[in-house]
């Protein structure tokens, strides 16, 4: 009886012997895959992360830009539709079946019968009007060019250019209905905010106060003799480095485009 009690304790403690092994085994395994696991997480590399004065445009901002179709009927010019551009062609637009050349060999714009176009010396951006040849076709006023893919952020930025103005009643004695001038504007890219004037001989100053949204900006045109009006604009090149835009009348009777380059 003695030996079998002894026989039985000493299997007793093998079974609690190897019950031991297997946990301690178990946990190793466990411990094992644990350390892997961590030694595969990855960081995110600087590269991977946003930059402070930069950042990706909305992907849903796919517009290029936009014309004005003015009518002219008894004299008068009125805004009747805005076409919006998704092609950032800066050679060739096409408005209401009626093709606009952009880039002329001759560099810096160029000035024809029926068309003023501004200007080659704008590497992302065009901006222009084509007129109209007889009483049953439409004045096109346009701006399109490729958009900026990163904007800054942060920062302050002076841009100046060029302007294009159509209005029924110049105050001069020509016959003129378009006046080219100058653009001007100021950029708080913290902010988020644009202001400026678009000038021409003989036609009241346009002064520009809008808020920018990714690439794109909208907001007012006012002057001290034209009716109110809103304004809208891109920008354009890599790090913002051009803009353009169209303003027009809240009555419709008068336009402008602009296009501008940073300082």
């Amino acid at each position: 009886m003695k030996n079998s009690i002894v026989k039985f304790s000493l299997t007793v403690l093998a079974a609690f012997t190897l019950a031991a092994c297997g946990s301690s085994g178990g946990s190793s395994d466990n411990a094992a895959a644990a350390s892997h696991d961590q030694k595969t997480q990855v960081t995110p590399s600087k590269t991977d992360l946003p930059t402070s004065n930069s950042t990706e445009v909305n992907q849903n901002q796919t517009f290029t830009g936009s014309a004005f179709v003015f009518s002219e009927q008894d004299d008068k010019f009125q805004v009747k539709k805005n076409v919006k551009f998704n092609d950032a062609n800066i050679n060739q637009l096409e408005v209401d079946g009626h093709k606009i050349t952009l880039t002329y060999p001759e560099g810096n714009g160029q000035d024809l019968d029926d068309a003023v176009v501004c200007c080659d010396k704008y590497a992302n951006v065009r901006m222009g009007v084509s007129l109209s040849n007889g009483p049953d076709e439409d004045d096109i006023l346009f701006y399109n060019g490729i958009p900026t893919p990163n904007m800054p952020v942060t920062g302050l930025a002076s841009y100046k250019g060029d302007g294009i103005i159509l209005f029924n009643d110049i105050g001069d004695d020509s016959d003129e209905d378009t006046v080219e001038g100058q653009s001007s504007f100021d950029v708080n890219f913290g902010a988020k905010t644009l202001s400026g004037s678009i000038t021409a001989n003989n036609v009241p100053t346009i002064n520009i106060s809008a808020n920018i949204s990714g690439n794109s900006f909208e907001g007012t045109a006012k002057s001290t003799k034209l009716t109110d009006g809103a304004v809208e604009g891109k920008f354009y090149g890599n790090n913002a480095v051009e803009l353009g835009g169209l303003a027009k009348a809240n009555d419709n009777s008068w336009g402008a485009g602009f296009v501008g380059k940073k300082q």
